[in-house]
């Protein structure tokens, strides 16, 4: 064989092997782009998720606490009036004494 034809399979041969290498690299990288794309689909699923349950806990207690605001105002209210009540008649106890 001469010189030009080894030289040419040469170039053939480390162009073959170049475009292997390229291959398995595209191969690679997209591979690692799904896994990345699905680990970061993933992890917003998850983030929602516990935002959602985040904010049912949240309206949970605003609930309890709503609730909790109303009996006391009620409770102040009764308090009030029976005072009020009581006031009213000690001063018509001493209106007419």
């Amino acid at each position: 064989m001469s010189n030009t034809k080894i030289l040419i399979s040469a170039v053939s041969v480390a162009l073959a092997l170049l475009g292997v290498n390229w291959a398995m690299t595209a191969f690679y990288v997209n591979r690692l782009i799904d896994q990345n794309d699905r680990a970061t689909t993933r992890l917003l699923e998850q983030f929602e998720r516990r935002m959602d349950e985040k904010a049912a806990q949240f309206e949970r207690r605003m609930d309890e606490n709503a609730t909790q605001f109303e009996r006391r105002m009620d409770e102040h209210d009764t308090q009030f009036e029976r005072r009020m009540t009581e006031s009213s008649t000690q001063l018509e106890r001493r209106t007419t004494e």
